[in-house]
């Protein structure tokens, strides 16, 4: 099903081998993406490869303390949304 502009999903590890997969798929669906990056160089890095995407993209910086705020029940939920 295509998505509404408005559509918004995160995508942590955006810049990322996995990550770059699941944010283009989103990207050609037409979802809005925020996406993850340990910095902004590697979120420009990562526009200049997919240039058709540029500026299309929310980087957001995240550190190692941020990532540890994700717990168990929040991976569960993601999960059973993907499975859905």
């Amino acid at each position: 099903m295509p998505a509404s502009s408005s559509d918004l999903v995160l995508v942590t590890g955006a810049s990322g081998f996995l990550g770059t997969g699941v944010t283009l798929a989103f990207l050609e669906q037409g979802y809005r993406v925020r996406g993850t990056v340990r910095s902004l160089e590697k979120g420009q890095a990562w526009e200049k490869k997919h240039s058709k995407f540029k500026g299309q993209i929310e980087w957001a910086v995240s550190s190692p303390s941020l990532i540890s705020l994700v717990t168990a029940a929040d991976c569960s939920f993601v999960r059973s949304c993907l499975i859905s």
